[in-house]
């Protein structure tokens, strides 16, 4: 009935991977095979499926036989892997970098709490640094007092042992320095009690996916 209708033209099928990233290509295998199956089925029936497509960036590199016509890479083209688990992991350049500034610093005693609901309370003198970057940028890792929470309490124990921090961080005067507290809107809060030289001014490099960075963020472009 669709290619009844006049005025409409079929100009490709697709399909999107729910799981082309995953550890275990399960899922997506079977996900492939059933789209595979409807292309063969409208060709058999004659009927026009133009370009076909199915791989974003993670598909492109674990599911060769997925490619199709043409392929929509994504992340990879800002030289960020879309996932720890990959078949194929090419070396990418990467081409972008969020960066920030650091607005204020603070030193806090132990017991303050930081952000949105206080989640997260020093646990020893500390100085807090608030950088000018939030959630409406783009920025929304999870931040120290929740990813600590989803940890086992053995695992929680085992990194304080080994020293191994797993919330996320940000780059300043190239040391790692920890989120605490909730991310708010435009403003985040690191710890550098072990960055002695930070101060107000100083550059930060933020983690983020090219995606899903706010198109509002000034852009500087270099050769």
């Amino acid at each position: 009935s669709l290619l009844r209708m006049s005025g409409v033209d079929i100009a490709g099928v697709y399909t999107h991977f729910a799981n082309a990233a995953a550890k275990n290509l399960f899922h997506a295998n079977e996900q492939n095979k059933q789209f595979s199956q409807l292309v063969e089925l409208l060709e058999s029936k004659d009927m026009p499926t133009g370009l076909c497509h199915a791989s974003g960036s993670a598909a492109i590199l674990n599911l060769p036989d997925a490619r199709y016509d043409m392929v929509r890479a994504g992340t990879i083209l800002y030289g960020q892997y879309p996932g720890s688990h990959l078949a194929v992991r090419p070396e990418l350049k990467e081409t972008w970098t969020l960066k920030s500034r650091i607005v204020a610093v603070r030193k806090l005693s132990a017991g303050t709490g930081v952000g949105y609901g206080g989640e997260w309370s020093a646990s020893r003198p500390t100085r807090a640094a608030i950088i000018a970057v939030g959630y409406s940028d783009g920025f929304t890792v999870m931040p120290e007092s929740v990813a600590r929470r989803m940890l086992s309490p053995i695992r929680v124990v085992a990194e304080k042992v080994l020293r191994k921090p797993s919330a996320p961080h940000v780059v300043v005067n190239g040391q790692r320095s920890p989120v605490i507290g909730r991310i708010s809107m435009q403003m985040c809060s690191i710890d550098v009690t072990d960055i002695p030289g930070a101060k107000v001014g100083d550059e930060v490099i933020i983690p983020a996916r090219r995606t899903t960075t706010s198109s509002l963020i000034p852009r500087v472009y270099v050769e």
